[in-house]
């Protein structure tokens, strides 16, 4: 499937599902890399994190802890807004030189270079990957995989 839209398919995917209702700030990491594969484009962890880096565009990223499910979530924000407000958070810069990514207060122990949110997330997060378990059951507590009503979702926000 094409990305149609000029933001990438993260940025893309947390706008759609905000606008509809169905998310109040951001998804989980496992998510977004999830959206990627439900499109056709498998991408590793990595990947996915420089994409989120390098993403050049009037938002910024932002992980925060969320409160409710206790998992990492990434949203997004005006980037003049995340400048001003947000100058004690962890920033990170694009190859432009512009902050791109801001990790909030109650997250800063993912670390404050790329290498260590990097590794941080790979160990949270490979096993689960490679099982393709996207979806947080909050419920359940644990990882799951994509049902077939969350994939038509993520399709339906592209």
């Amino acid at each position: 499937m094409e990305n149609k839209s000029p933001l990438p398919i993260w940025l893309n995917q947390i706008k759609n599902q905000k606008k509809n209702g169905l998310i109040e700030f951001g998804l989980t990491i496992p998510y977004l890399i999830g959206c990627y594969k439900v499109y056709g484009n498998r991408i590793s962890l990595e990947e996915f994190l420089n994409i989120v880096i390098e993403t050049d565009s009037e938002f910024c990223a932002v992980i925060q802890k969320c409160t409710t499910t206790k998992q990492y979530v990434l949203g997004y924000d005006k980037t003049e807004f995340c400048e001003k407000y947000m100058s004690k958070c962890i920033k990170f810069k694009n190859h432009k030189h512009r902050y791109s990514l801001f990790i909030t207060l109650n997250a800063i122990e993912l670390g404050n270079d790329i290498s260590n949110l990097k590794k941080t997330f790979e160990k949270l997060y490979k096993k689960i990957l490679y099982e393709n378990k996207y979806n947080w059951n909050n419920n359940l507590k644990d990882w799951e995989e994509f049902s077939k009503k969350q994939e038509q979702i993520i399709i339906k926000n592209f």
